[in-house]
Order: C-alpha cells, then sequence, then structure tokens
C-alpha cells in the first residue's frame, strides 16, 4: 500500500509539470530567514521565494530525520507559484506560525490565485489563546489558487472564517485531518471552524474532528463548526468522517452549507449543535447523525489522526469504496476488507463508512513463555553502564531507563540497546516503543517482583512518529476519556498538571512546548507518594519533557507537577507536544487523552 501511495503522490504532482524542468530546493534549518538565497543555508521562507514553477522543496534529512517545527515568525508564507512542498511525516514536521504573546496576527500560508500547488506529509497549526480571534481568513491557510493537501494535519488555528482553511479557489484534500480549529469572528458570525469554502472543494478518506464555530460577541455565534459550505461554492466528501465539532449559538455543528454539497459514505455524526444545516445531494452510504460509535481522535497508523470504530459501529461494512475511488483508507490500509460476519449494504461491497477502514483481525499467536537464561542479547533492561549492561538490573538500570524514555540519551543500535531496553508489555517483549510502562518494568525487575527476561523483541524503534501527537490549545473544555491529563494556568505564572483516571497508574511522561523566553522549572506537587521520582528533559530550548514514575500508584485524582515560569508579566503559549504515556504498575499502557 506504500507503493500506493507513492504512485498517488507522484500522480498528482504529475497533473502540474509542464515542459520546463523542474529543480529540487532543500530546506537545510528550522529557523524562518529571508536572505533571497537558497543554498546551504536555507530557510522554508527562502526556498519558496526562489522557487520557479513546477520545483520541489524538500527537508534535509539531517535536520528534519526527527521531530521539528518550523516557526514562522516573519509573516505568512505565500506562495505564488507552481510548487510541490514535499515534507518528512506530518507527525515530525510541524510549520507553525507563532508571534510574542502568542497571538497569530497572520496565517501560516496563503497561495496565491494563479498559482498550482501540492503540499504532503507536514502538520499546519498556530499558537493562539481562548478569547483571541486571530486573522481575518483562513489561520491555516488561504487559499485562493489549486492547491492539494496529502497526508496534512491542520490543527490549533484561529480565524473570521475558515479557522483552519479559507478556500477560495480549488482545493482537493486527500488522507488528511483538520482538527481543532476556531472560526471566532469579532462582531459577526464566525463561519467554518475546520474550514470555509466558496470555491471548489473535494474531500477524500480524510477527518474533520473537534473544530468550533463562534463569535466574539454573546448576541451572536457561530455557522458550521466543521465546514461552512457557502456562496457559490461547491463541496464534495467522500469516505470523510466529520464528528465532534461544535457551534456555539448558532447552527450546523457538523456542516452548515447554502450551496451544492455532495456526500458519499460519509460520517457526519456526534457534532454538536446539528450535524448539516442545509440540503446536500447523497451520493449514498452515508451515515447522517445518530452515534456511530467513534473512538477517539488518535494515532491509528498512517500520517494523520483518526477516529477509529468501535466493535459494534453501524457504519462496519455498510459503506460502498468505489465512490471515492481508491482503493485504501486515510492511513494507506486496504479498503474494502469485508467482514462476512456483517452484512452489507443493498449494494454496497463491505467497505466501512467514513475515513476510517476496519482491518481484519490477526490470527493470534501463542504468547512466549519467557525463560529465565541470558542470550547473546543480554537480559531486558540491563542498560547499564553503557552500553552494553552488566547482566544485572538495579536501579542504575532504572535511571538509565528515565533518561531513554525523557530523551536525555540516545539508545544506541549498534550495541543492540534498543531491544534491551524496549520491556513492556513483557508477554511479547517489547512493542517498538520506549515510554513509561518500559520504565515500570525496569522497577519490577529490579525488585525481583519479575524474573529477568532475555531481551527477544523489535531491535529498533516501530516506526510510528510521535505516537500520541497533542492536538488542541491549554485553555478549554475537558474531553471525556478513561485517562487525562488537565493542564491549568494560574496567576502567578505557573502551571499545574493533574491527573484524573480511572485507572491505577504507576508512570506518566508528556511534553510541554512554550516559548523560550518562558524559562521553566518543573517541581513534584506534594501529593505525591514517597518516593515517587521525577526526571526532566530541559534541554531543548521551548520543550520540557517530563517522567514521573513511582513504585506505588497514584491516586486517581492527583497534582502531578508545578512548572513556574519566568515571565509572568506577559501571555505567553504552553502547550502539550509530543507523545505522552501512561503506565500502571504492571508496566501495561493505559488509555490516555488531554484536555484540549
Amino acid at each position: 500500500m506504500k507503493l500506493y501511495i507513492l504512485v498517488l503522490l507522484i500522480l498528482l504532482s504529475v497533473l502540474f509539470v509542464t515542459n520546463a524542468q523542474s529543480a529540487t530546493l532543500t530546506v537545510t534549518k528550522t529557523a524562518d530567514s529571508n536572505d533571497g538565497n537558497c543554498n546551504s543555508d536555507c530557510s522554508l521562507r527562502e526556498a519558496i521565494a526562489q522557487a520557479a514553477n513546477n520545483d520541489v522543496v524538500i527537508f534535509d534529512p539531517l535536520v528534519f530525520g526527527g521531530a521539528a517545527t518550523i516557526r514562522v515568525s516573519l509573516g505568512q508564507l505565500l506562495i505564488t507559484r507552481n510548487i510541490s512542498i514535499v515534507g518528512t511525516n506530518a507527525y515530525l514536521l510541524e510549520i507553525l506560525a507563532t508571534q510574542a504573546g502568542g497571538i497569530p496576527i497572520y496565517r501560516v500560508i496563503e497561495i496565491g490565485s494563479s498559482a498550482n500547488v501540492v503540499i504532503s506529509n507536514v502538520t499546519i497549526a498556530s499558537v493562539t489563546f481562548p478569547g483571541e480571534t486571530g486573522v481575518d481568513y483562513g489561520g491555516g491557510i488561504l487559499n485562493q489558487g489549486n492547491l492539494q493537501l496529502i497526508n496534512v494535519t491542520i490543527t490549533d488555528n484561529l480565524a473570521w472564517e475558515g479557522g483552519g482553511i479559507n478556500n477560495r479557489g480549488i482545493l482537493t484534500i486527500i488522507n488528511s485531518t483538520i482538527s481543532h480549529n476556531t472560526a471566532r469572528h469579532p462582531n459577526s458570525f464566525g463561519h467554518g471552524g475546520g474550514i470555509a469554502n466558496s470555491g471548489v472543494m473535494t474531500l477524500t478518506n480524510s477527518t474533520v474532528s473537534g473544530n468550533i464555530a463562534t463569535s466574539g460577541t454573546s448576541q451572536l455565534g457561530g455557522l458550521g463548526g466543521g465546514i461552512f459550505n457557502g456562496s457559490s461554492g461547491s463541496a464534495t466528501l467522500k469516505n470523510v468522517t466529520i464528528a465532534f465539532n461544535q457551534q456555539v449559538r448558532g447552527s450546523g455543528g457538523g456542516i452548515f452549507s447554502t450551496t451544492t454539497l455532495n456526500l458519499g459514505s460519509s460520517i457526519v455524526a456526534q457534532n454538536s449543535g446539528g450535524d448539516v444545516d442545509g440540503s446536500f445531494n447523497s451520493l449514498g452510504y452515508n451515515f447522517i447523525g445518530g452515534d456511530p460509535l467513534l473512538n477517539l481522535l488518535t494515532d491509528n497508523g498512517g500520517q494523520t489522526q483518526t477516529h477509529s470504530l468501535q466493535p459494534n459501529s453501524q457504519a462496519i461494512d455498510r459503506g460502498n469504496g468505489t465512490i471515492a475511488g481508491v482503493a485504501n483508507d486515510q492511513r494507506g490500509l486496504t479498503r474494502p476488507v469485508d467482514n462476512p460476519a456483517i452484512p452489507n449494504a443493498p449494494g454496497g461491497d463491505g467497505a466501512d463508512i467514513g475515513a476510517f477502514e476496519v482491518q481484519a483481525a490477526p490470527t493470534p499467536t501463542p504468547t512466549p513463555t519467557p525463560t529465565p537464561t541470558p542470550g547473546g542479547d543480554g537480559f531486558e533492561n540491563d542498560v547499564a553502564p553503557r552500553t552494553a549492561g552488566d547482566g544485572l538490573v538495579l536501579t542504575t538500570d532504572v535511571v538509565q531507563m528515565r533518561r531513554f524514555v525523557v530523551n536525555l540519551d540516545q539508545v544506541n543500535p549498534a550495541t543492540n540497546e534498543f531491544q534491551r531496553a524496549d520491556s513492556a508489555p513483557r508477554s511479547t517483549f517489547g512493542d517498538g516503543i520506549l515510554a513509561t510502562g518500559d520504565v515500570v518494568q525496569a522497577r519490577r525487575y529490579a525488585t525481583t517482583l519479575d524474573p529477568l527476561t532475555p531481551a527477544a523483541g523489535p531491535t529498533v524503534a516501530a516506526d510510528v512518529g510521535l505516537r500520541a501527537v497533542i492536538g488542541g490549545s491549554l485553555f478549554g473544555t475537558k474531553v471525556e476519556a478513561s485517562s487525562l491529563l488537565r493542564l491549568e494556568r494560574g496567576g502567578d505564572g505557573s502551571i499545574a498538571v493533574e491527573l484524573e483516571s480511572a485507572i491505577e497508574v504507576s508512570a506518566v511522561s508528556f511534553a510541554l512546548r512554550y516559548d523560550p523566553a518562558l524559562g521553566g522549572a518543573v517541581v513534584l506537587a506534594g501529593e505525591l507518594p514517597d518516593g515517587a521520582v521525577l526526571t526532566v528533559n530541559d534541554t531543548v530550548a521551548g520543550k520540557l519533557t517530563v517522567l514521573i514514575d513511582s513504585a506505588e500508584p497514584l491516586e486517581k485524582s492527583l497534582r502531578l507537577v508545578s512548572i513556574g515560569f519566568e515571565n509572568e508579566a506577559v501571555d505567553r503559549v504552553v502547550k502539550f507536544d509530543g507523545s505522552a504515556s501512561l503506565s500502571d504498575r504492571n508496566g501495561n499502557a493505559v488509555p490516555v487523552e488531554w484536555r484540549k
């Protein structure tokens, strides 16, 4: 299926190619600068400015091989030529508009009226505070040309009309997610929390979730929490999921439409303030209203977050994959996957409705019984002293595991260090991810709660990007989940991180992104059990990675840490970022969701 997606990208790019020969420009830094040159020192802005028609902008793998944020600080990125911007991965590469005080006085990207542009494999976001109204049109993107978005996340943007995107041209969105954007007009109705469309728009295999349309005045409200489709525009949605969006004091929590709207094999449900306001042309196999039993928006594979379907969902096998005409879902996985135990819709082919396709369950394999004899690869969690260990798992190994989880140290694949560090779940010899569960399992080995186990799991990290990318800003409504972390802003320039969980938790890790001018000092809260250990990575400017682990289960509702910031006079943005991880006392992962 990766080959299919690659071919699709190539074919889409070819649509914009003329007889002119294209060139490739390479972005070599995250800083925003514009000296008129794109050479060995080239910003994204400089690459865009220097690109000619049909050129391709890529990103230096030595600089952008992991998670990276390009902070757009010199004004919006204006694209007026026919170019392609090919990112690394939407979970890893973020293009972020940010200014002093956290107030975005400009959008991230504008596409000129004569430009044909393809953008793929990136996240486009802004930093905002509640109460702000943002820019006028398109907080993330204003499109007046011909724009294709492929494997793109548009999140946390704010504008009067089109919190995420304002489309006045031709817009094609494929395998992408538009989430947690806000349309808030200062003195009128906010239009389209996710997208405001007055052009020609097509969405395929994409998700629109958690967006809000509202107004800055209490007498008015918002139109189209997810999508506003108005003027003389038209919108066609195929295998799209539009859920959990909201309009405030207005109409159309999911979609507000006054013009041509085509819906096929799509979910529009669980939106606050109505799912669809306005007429639409059904292409068949839709799920409108009711409860399709969607799970929370999260990483289910692919490059963008999706809502997976619960086992009893009435959207399973009730769609028709021929409507969208592609053989994959938003994640790039096979569609249709027909479950013979579930009746298909009349005339359907067993595809699921919406952006997500439930895959066939894997054939279960017997769980291996660990044998406590050291092999050539050593014992699980035997990571100290580095890099070969010493055949024992002691407190020194627990400390080293903490350093791995918060990225103070990187594992050395040449000495099989990852395989030894990755120990949870114990039944599968790890899962390809270093997280809180591996620290808890190391503690269990060190205290002889579990017998030592030879390392036999993955030898390298799983290719999952930032496994639980956090969207949404800090100061909003609570997201209901079995476990969540709540961030509150205090009047003393401090942040309190609290845990609310229905399950016993013994370890928590998370990351914060903030304006580097704030500084930041982390202190354990007094409510934690004796012996709780705090590990902090503050070596990256503007980012804190925090791990708290305890031999005793944490209280189900308590304050974990307080984080003090130096610059208290200026209202600056602080946001959760990166992967979050919770584990129980046995090292098993606990579901986590953030209050957005």
